[in-house]
């Protein structure tokens, strides 16, 4: 289907003009809180771990395996050009990780009675798991206390820390993680001594039962005592040990800041992730309330013609300026005189209809707007035009043309006498508001209907266009025999907010009234 414009040429069907783009961007819009509030939830969730969680520093140190010296007998031998082995580096990784090692880092620090490893801070899972299910229970025996905070030690101490390979290189990175950034530095030292005096050991056994000399035995016993002495105070000394099958290339120093929690990398994720589940809960809360958001969805929905769209308003201008802005430049008057170029050349049921209805489902849907722009470009067009404020609980218009102006629903009567006491407006683009506000306390709409039809049976003589801003749905019970005055209606939609049950409900209160309904309006806003 295609709308004719206002100059009566025809234009591309709204439904192949919108793009899969701006639908998504609208439903955006519709559900910017929702998705603001996933994305404030997850930032507070991640500043809350980040809060909880302890800094860990992290401290490394390199060494070079060197395959040319597998013994004290090779260590003076021809320089041979050895081959990457690959099972070789990984079988001196697990030595590095074994028990021996860690044993003796441990006895020689004494971890047994540090706090970080003896009784190690749960993480957020095991703290949640002891809240619900109680801390697990030691056993009574002493001896099997002592086994058990041992075994909770080496555990502790064996995940501190670990060791890989550069590359495809002969250099292994050995990296300690500790809650104190010394204490990561001097055990990361500490570990590569132990590695360091594990081979010095074997070099010492060997030569001893190969019969070496004393000078040998006395350098290689010297460097040994060295390593043994680097694992008590965790300290190195780069090129240390040239009899070792390593070469240290880089000690541990004390990290100057923090490895984890990483707070940037928290907040970038907890951010993408807000986002991520915002949008999802938007896109599935249209889904399951089946809300209406392009102009196709809403005439395969709902069987009815799509007059136009809205655009959308800048997002801080005044609802005054936005009433009475009649610059036929600006973007929504233009589609406002589309809509009413659309209503003249086919929405409206013959050429005679003069009483136009504006509804709604629900309030804030653009309504109020639509009519007063509807009013402006009828009168624009050199027709006269009426616009009345049918909302008796929530005046928009009246606040706006006639804010002085308050009326009871009793005030409403045919005789002149008493039109002669409405305070009426007329806009400078030629129609005239008629304000029609009920006291707070009216409650009926029953008398409302009976008086707004003795009042159009008046002023159908006067008007050759009269425009009706009603309240929504919601607020009009007898909405049938309020609609029964009119001679069709616009229902306005709400991109991506209204639901089409809704709509629905709206368009069935029109045909029970049996009022023809001229078509929907889109909007964006």
């Amino acid at each position: 289907m295609a709308w004719p414009d206002a100059g009566g040429t025809r234009v591309q069907s709204l439904v192949d003009q919108h793009s899969d783009g701006q639908t998504f961007g609208i439903l955006l819009r519709r559900g910017g809180s929702i998705i603001l509030a996933f994305l404030a939830a997850s930032l507070f969730l991640a500043a809350l771990y980040i809060a909880n969680a302890p800094s860990i520093f992290v401290a490394t140190t390199q060494v070079l395996y060197d395959p040319r010296q597998q013994g004290a007998a090779q260590s003076e031998r021809d320089y041979v050009q050895y081959t990457i082995d690959t099972a070789q580096l990984e079988s001196q990784i697990q030595v590095l990780k074994s028990e021996d090692i860690s044993k003796t880092v441990i006895e020689a620090h004494a971890l047994a009675k540090d706090p970080e490893f003896a009784r190690p801070v749960p993480s957020l899972l095991g703290r949640f798991k002891a809240r619900i299910f109680g801390p697990s229970e030691l056993s009574a025996d002493p001896a099997d206390a002592a086994m058990l905070a041992d075994a909770i030690t080496a555990a502790s101490f064996d995940q501190s820390y670990d060791v890989r390979r550069v590359g495809q290189s002969y250099v292994l990175l050995v990296t300690f993680r500790s809650l104190d950034p010394e204490k990561a530095a001097r055990l990361a030292n500490a570990v590569t001594a132990a590695y360091v005096a594990r081979q010095l050991t074997s070099k010492v056994f060997n030569a001893e039962r190969a019969g070496f000399l004393k000078a040998p035995l006395y350098d290689l016993n010297k460097e040994l005592e060295g390593a043994r002495d680097a694992i008590k105070t965790g300290v190195l000394q780069p090129g240390a040990f040239p009899s070792a099958n390593v070469q240290i290339l880089n000690t541990a120093r004390i990290p100057l800041g923090r490895a984890a929690p990483q707070v940037s990398l928290i907040f970038a994720f907890s951010t993408a992730l807000g986002l991520l589940l915002g949008t999802a809960a938007v896109i599935g809360w249209q889904r399951l309330n089946r809300c209406l958001v392009t102009p196709g969805q809403a005439q395969q929905a709902l069987g009815l013609s799509c007059l136009g769209e809205l655009p959308a308003w800048a997002r801080w201008t005044p609802g005054r300026q936005k009433l009475r802005a009649g610059n036929s430049s600006i973007p929504y008057v233009q589609k406002v005189n589309n809509i009413r170029a659309s209503l003249e050349f086919g929405g409206l049921p013959d050429t005679h209809t003069q009483c136009i209805g504006i509804l709604s489902a629900r309030r804030r849907e653009g309504r109020s707007l639509l009519a007063a722009h509807l009013a402006r470009t009828f009168a624009a067009n050199g027709e006269t035009t009426l616009l009345i404020d049918g909302d008796l609980q929530n005046a928009t218009l009246t606040r706006e043309f006639t804010p002085t102006l308050i009326m009871k629903q009793d005030d409403f009567s045919v005789d002149d006498t008493a039109r002669s006491r409405y305070s009426t407006y007329r806009d400078v683009s030629g129609f005239v508001f008629l304000p029609m506000t009920a006291h707070p306390q009216t409650t009926s709409n029953s008398s409302f209907g009976r008086g707004l039809r003795g009042l159009l049976d008046v002023e159908r003589a006067n008007y050759q266009r009269i425009i009706i801003d009603f309240p929504p749905l919601s607020a009009l019970p007898d909405s049938w025999e309020v609609f029964s005055v009119l001679d069709t209606a616009v229902v306005v939609i709400l991109a991506g907010s209204t639901p089409q049950t809704e709509v629905e409900r709206v368009i069935d209160s029109c045909r029970l009234a049996r009022t023809a309904i001229a078509g929907v309006v889109m909007n964006s806003r």
